[in-house]
């Protein structure tokens, strides 16, 4: 078995890795810092979201039609290989993954065409 990206997962690896060098420091929120309040949680990780999202780096696996980049697994395991290294996720990302992935029950296409599209947005 040969574990080593192919050439396309190396770029999409490149081009994720260089979002996440000049973007990760808004991502970064620690959830465990006593003065850190909710409300101040929130609206950092709906910054970041609203920068994943005017990036094209939000619901990766959606379709194009709904928003999304229309992307695979492998590109989904690559950026979230990516994101571990950086140190970057939270709320926002868990979110995507919670609400906006594939369920063998409710596929995302008909949670995607009971939305408002983009419904990955931030609000």
């Amino acid at each position: 078995m040969d574990l080593h990206d192919s050439p396309a997962e190396a770029t999409f690896r490149a081009e994720a890795r260089a979002f996440l060098s000049a973007h990760a420091h808004e991502g970064k929120l620690d959830y465990y810092e006593e003065e850190v309040s909710t409300p101040e949680l929130l609206a950092a990780a709906k910054r970041w979201q609203r920068t994943l999202y005017e990036s094209g780096w939000a619901a990766l696996h959606w379709p194009e039609r709904y928003g999304g980049r229309g992307l695979g697994p492998v590109e989904l395991i690559i950026w979230n290989q990516e994101l571990g290294r950086a140190g970057v996720g939270g709320v926002a990302v868990r979110a995507r993954d919670r609400y906006g992935g594939a369920h063998p029950h409710r596929p995302w296409q008909r949670r995607a065409e009971a939305a408002v599209p983009p419904s990955h947005a931030p609000g």
